[in-house]
């Protein structure tokens, strides 16, 4: 069965129905979601001989479930009873599972289903995982663990007697830890949310505005408002905010201002931190803000800050 939840549960639905009886039974379930908010679903069927996996993608954008797909039908005494299923940061699926020799197996999804793997031969041909952790889980929405290269999982065996290990893929790469998250817009009307704008900042632009120079991440706007948003993780939501921005337009401040703002999540509105509406076209300036109370209203779950810097350009 699945259930979505989405402000409330849409109530579950069936993924599958098991045609062999009252002794026959689903096992080996194991869930990813990947950054498009696909969920991928593996599990295992003992009405066949010899019980076979079986792989069932759920898409987000047209909120349909396609069809299983078999994707290994060797399995006997419910190997992939516990199996490990994770997803990298290229949206490529990993699945490891006891194969029915007892050696670790791997498939590989990019794209379509790949060559079975044998990644674990313990000694004596015995590998019987007992504890899998999702491979790379995610932790509070962050993931700065999820490889971009390779995988990792945790897995017990009785091979010499009952001890938990580590296995981590050859060329095992780590993405870099996200500290900003910046986008940019044209909009007819103020955002009312922090939601990211529709142009995440490039590499490029990340560089742009790493220092201050002549070099500028720009945002045209004709009788729109032009938006830079900036959202920057702390470190611990008690540390003052301390913000600034510095930049240039060619429409003059002194004929639309230029306002720095700040996300309350408290209340769920924008604050206005400084405003600049004297200075001249295409000369640098800088905006300036500094909460040092109330911190909680302003830090996420997650000790992300979302700041904001626009000018409606009539």
């Amino acid at each position: 069965m699945y259930n979505k939840y989405n402000g409330s549960w849409s109530g579950p639905i069936s993924l599958d129905q098991s045609s062999g009886g009252s002794s026959a039974q689903f096992y080996g379930r194991a869930v990813v979601i990947d950054s498009s908010d696909n969920v991928h679903v593996v599990y295992a069927e003992s009405d066949d001989n010899p019980d076979t996996l079986y792989y069932r993608k759920y898409t987000e954008s047209t909120d349909t479930w396609a069809s299983r797909v078999s994707i290994e039908n060797t399995l006997t005494g419910n190997n992939n009873l516990f199996c490990g299923l994770g997803v990298d940061s290229s949206d490529n699926i990993h699945l490891d599972f006891e194969g029915s020799d007892g050696d670790m197996q791997y498939l590989l999804n990019n794209g379509s289903w790949q060559a079975l793997t044998e990644i674990i031969d313990e000694a004596n041909g015995v590998a019987i995982p007992r504890l899998f952790t999702p491979i790379f889980p995610k932790i509070e929405g962050v993931s700065t663990q999820i490889p971009s290269a390779g995988y990792y999982f945790l897995f017990s065996s009785l091979t010499p007697s009952s001890l938990i290990k580590l296995h981590q893929s050859d060329g095992l790469t780590l993405q870099t830890p996200v500290t900003q998250n910046y986008s940019r817009d044209d909009r007819a009307a103020l955002p009312t949310t922090d939601s990211n704008l529709d142009n995440l900042f490039t590499t490029t632009e990340y560089a742009e505005v790493a220092e201050v120079d002549d070099d500028f991440a720009t945002q045209s706007a004709t009788d729109q408002y032009s938006i830079y948003e900036f959202k920057n993780k702390g470190n611990a939501p008690t540390d003052n905010i301390v913000v600034t921005w510095v930049g240039q337009s060619n429409i003059a401040p002194s004929l639309s201002p230029v306002v720095l703002q700040i996300y309350n999540r408290d209340s769920a509105t924008w604050e206005t931190l400084d405003t600049n509406s004297t200075m001249s076209a295409n000369a640098n300036f800088s905006l300036s803000g500094t909460k040092t109370s109330s911190l909680s209203d302003y830090y996420d779950g997650s000790n992300w800050v979302s700041c904001r810097v626009y000018q409606l350009a009539a």
